[in-house]
């Protein structure tokens, strides 16, 4: 994972930090919070994180939305999962799996005018988006049959062979099941942590500005994991990726990008936003008169936040917004925000903060807020910081409020329902003991061998990008070297770390940990606070490049630049991208190419700003960087052409080039690994054949396993959002860009230089 990465991760949860005492201390002390010492060697990513290393698939919803997006199943006893029942053979594996892809199909489409209608074709006949999301794809469908098989396994009975953070792990979901006591509490235990974070103006009749200083807001929200008015985090220092330092950037919004606040096409979406405000400030016993006036003041505040935080298509260049100083010399610098009283509040005692270096991401941004909240009411701040903090806790609250999330996920998302509570359970669960629940699935569905398999697959794919780097006449021999080098150090990490199957070990991550049943809202704070502390106490620590820092049950693949690390955890090491009784064309078109898009990640706009251990760092030659840059630009224009017909709007090709410039290099890399084995294995590959499929060649079949990777639909809504937030292309532009891009699958098909699926220019950057 890097620094400058979209969802905070939590690299460990150590032994608290000795913070100051304030009165949000004395409220942990009041539920036994401060006692709270959760020991993690590993990452448990917080409810509320926002920065994420490069991931193959992007969550369905952004960092507005803490739930899982997932599908409502109404099968009793939530689903049975045939593909990972252990009993199957591998060749009902195939048969099944054969059908599926068949039945997905559109054979009326020629492959070679359209070929993800021609694969995909019949994929919402059989998968309509459910209610209660905004898109459906094979990644979500995955993902809801990991989440039914979770559920199986937490809701089974505590018993003699769990160990005890199994134990925990059961009780904490039990604690967010538990609805009767959470409905019976109301936002009684919100409302109280308000009182002592000193009222939200917005609900309390009588409010005192004299007292109120931003600052000292801000680090007690801080100690719950959350920011408002900026991001504070540590990571790995952009230029020294062995130490993890303080990093300061630019906050997120309450929608999904700076354009809902700034055009009028957003103005239904902002409309919602605003009636979400008033609503729970209503719902939280605020008058009428206040609340309306205040809610316009927040709208207009946000909107001015807006304007000076830095769009994405302007953030590419990670090396030119790498800013490092001490924290002496930020105080100077921004003496209207008074950092030494905000760090006074969350560092530990006795540091002298000459030695404390911090990292800034938005030095321009920090400008602008000084201006910005010295013109400022402290009403209207006060409001604002408050209320980004309470629309993340009213999910944690009666299912009045779970009702005007959905009001206002439904205006931004098309979601129309709700998830059931026992899907938002486990997510809540897998975000916060991640690694308990992981051993849980590993235990019971991921077998040894799968893992070793992909370790070997991985290097087949290392090997064939070597072979390409190779071939490469653009790079400078200098150059090349450093890529070939870079290539070499990158790590695997896949399936899950193996000390969690020692119940001794795992215990330990947990070990003062105590999870009350009828306490769901003080279990949230106990694991903000937590992540907070863990947090905190890694700043100008070594950084470990072993360490796991997300969990196993992940139905996603991810590519850390500053480990120069590739993960790909048990969860998605599963049909269809991957299971050993299926053809390898199957294998190395599904897994084969995510683990190829995450080693092209290395070499990307934004990676290959980065060196072999993980610093920025300029090893390119002037020329080849130039020639770089052209053919990045080629896949900007070819993917800035694209239109979403449901909204009419073109695929910001800026903002996605990253993750385009990986799916290209990532299916060319898979590909020639496939061909590889073809030659060096020719009996197996005679067997390369699938049942119900049996027309199609091997090569056929790994072009079509890596299009239905992509299967899926969205409401207008959810592509109106990603357009405007993700750096994800569509899943049709993922298939018709890379393939448009590659001769071998025109090859594959016999398509002609005429057809649509074989343009006349290629763009290639790897």
């Amino acid at each position: 994972m890097v620094n400058n990465m979209r969802r905070r991760t939590t690299e460990e949860y150590t032994r608290p930090a000795v913070c100051r005492v304030s009165t949000v201390t004395s409220f942990l002390t009041l539920f036994g919070l401060v006692a709270l010492a959760i020991v993690v060697k590993n990452n448990i990513p917080s409810p509320d994180q926002r920065h994420h290393p490069r991931d193959f698939r992007a969550a369905s919803l952004p960092a507005s939305e803490p739930l899982t997006n997932v599908q409502n199943d109404t099968i009793k006893g939530h689903q049975q999962l045939s593909w990972i029942d252990r009993a199957l053979s591998n060749e009902d594996i195939r048969i099944a799996r054969g059908q599926a892809m068949a039945m997905y199909m559109n054979r009326s489409v020629n492959p070679c005018d359209d070929f993800y209608a021609y694969a995909c074709g019949n994929w919402e006949t059989y998968h309509p988006i459910p209610d209660d999301a905004g898109s459906f794809d094979t990644f979500e469908k995955l993902r809801n049959e990991l989440i039914a098989a979770l559920v199986e396994l937490l809701d089974q009975p505590e018993s003699d062979n769990d160990g005890e953070a199994i134990i925990k792990v059961k009780k904490l979901y039990k604690s967010c099941m538990n609805t009767s006591a959470i409905e019976e509490r109301g936002d009684a235990p919100l409302m109280s942590l308000l009182s002592l974070l000193g009222d939200w103006p917005i609900i309390t009749s009588e409010w005192n500005a004299t007292d109120f200083d931003f600052m000292k807001l801000a680090a007690d929200l801080r100690l719950f994991n959350n920011d408002a008015l900026f991001s504070l985090f540590v990571g790995p220092d952009g230029m020294n990726s062995n130490i993890s330092v303080l990093q300061l950037d630019q906050p997120t919004l309450g929608l999904p990008s700076r354009d809902y606040f700034l055009t009028d096409m957003h103005k239904s979406a902002l409309n919602a936003y605003k009636l979400a405000i008033n609503e729970v400030g209503t719902l939280m016993g605020g008058e009428e008169h206040t609340i309306e006036k205040d809610t316009n003041d927040i709208i207009q505040f946000e909107r001015q936040l807006a304007n000076i935080i830095k769009p994405l298509e302007d953030r590419r260049n990670i090396s030119g917004l790498y800013e490092k100083m001490n924290l002496d010399t930020l105080i100077e610098e921004f003496p209207g925000l008074n950092f030494k009283f905000y760090f006074d509040n969350i560092l530990s005692q006795n540091i002298s903060y000459e030695n404390i270096t911090i990292v800034l991401h938005a030095y321009d941004y920090l400008i602008g807020l000084e201006r910005l909240l010295e013109k400022s009411p402290k009403r209207t701040v006060a409001n604002y910081m408050l209320w980004r903090f309470v629309w993340y806790r009213i999910s944690n609250l009666d299912n009045r409020f779970g009702n005007l999330r959905q009001n206002l996920y439904q205006v931004l998302y098309g979601r129309r329902t709700s998830p059931p509570r026992w899907k938002s359970c486990v997510a809540f669960v897998d975000a916060n003991m991640g690694m308990a629940l992981g051993a849980l699935f590993v235990k019971n569905y991921f077998p040894e061998s799968s893992k070793n398999d992909t370790m070997d697959l991985i290097e087949e794919i290392r090997n064939s990008f070597g072979n390409l780097l190779k071939e490469t006449d653009w790079l400078d021999e200098i150059t090349k070297e450093e890529a070939k080098s870079k290539l070499s150090a990158i790590q695997p990490l896949v399936g899950y770390p193996d000390y969690i199957l020692e119940d001794d070990r795992l215990a330990d991550d947990y070990f003062a940990l105590d999870i009350l049943e009828d306490e769901y809202f003080i279990n949230v704070l106990k694991f903000l606070r937590g992540a907070f502390e863990a947090e905190i106490s890694r700043v100008n620590q070594p950084v470990d490049k072993e360490q796991w820092n997300i969990v196993p049950a992940t139905v996603n693949a991810y590519y850390s630049r500053q480990r120069n690390q590739i993960l790909l955890p048990a969860g998605i090491l599963q049909p269809p991208f991957y299971h050993q009784g299926l053809p390898r064309a199957l294998n190395y078109g599904g897994i084969g190419v995510i683990i190829g898009h995450e080693i092209t990640h290395g070499f990307d706009d934004q990676g290959r700003q980065f060196d072999a251990e993980g610093n920025l760092r300029q090893w390119w030659g002037q020329e080849s960087l130039i020639q770089f840059k052209e053919k990045a630009q080629c896949i900007i224009d070819q993917y800035g052409n694209y239109t979403i017909d449901q909204i009419w709007q073109n695929i910001n090709g800026i903002n996605t080039q990253g993750e385009n410039i990986a799916d290209n290099g990532g299916i060319k890399i898979a590909f020639r690994a496939y061909e590889t084995w073809v030659k060096e294995n020719p009996e197996e590959a005679m067997n390369e054949v699938l049942p119900g499929l049996e027309d199609l060649s091997p090569f056929q079949l790994f072009f079509l396993n890596f299009a239905q990777m992509s299967c899926g639909s969205m409401r207008p809504e959810m592509a109106m959002s990603k357009i405007k937030s993700a750096v994800h292309s569509p899943g049709k532009f993922r298939v018709l860009g890379s393939l448009q891009n590659l001769e071998e699958f025109s090859k594959a098909y016999g398509c002609r230089i005429c057809d649509k699926m074989s343009p006349p220019k290629r763009c290639t950057v790897w």
